[in-house]
This record gives C-alpha cells, structure tokens and sequence, in this order.
C-alpha cells in the first residue's frame, strides 16, 4: 500500500520504498504491481474528469 500511496500522491516512488516490495515482488511482479497502480489511477482521474459519478441517474438512449 506505501508503494501505490507513494506512485499515486507524489508520482515518484522513494529507492527506500520501491526496494521493500521489491523484496516480496520479483521484478516482473513489480512491472505488474507499477501497471496496476498506474492504471487504477488512470481510469479514476479519467472517470473523475468525466464526471461520471454526477451522470449516474441520466438515461442513455438506446439508438433504433
């Protein structure tokens, strides 16, 4: 958790952190961690600028 705190409050993840997971993750797990994280934040910043949450009651039309 200090590992995506840190990649997703301050981008840059600290050697000191980064080598604490590293200890339980090899480094292809540690790709996989990285991606997970970044995705997360990804697909929340993108549906936070979409406002979908705010969209939640509208109907979409169903086209014919």
């Amino acid at each position: 958790m200090e590992f995506c705190d840190w990649s997703t409050k301050n981008i840059d993840v600290p050697d000191e952190v980064f080598n604490k997971l590293h200890t339980f993750l090899n480094d292809t797990q540690m790709v996989e961690a990285t991606a997970t994280a970044g995705f997360y934040n990804f697909v929340s910043r993108f549906v936070d600028a979409l406002d979908v949450d705010g969209k939640a009651n509208i109907t979409v039309p169903i086209p014919e």
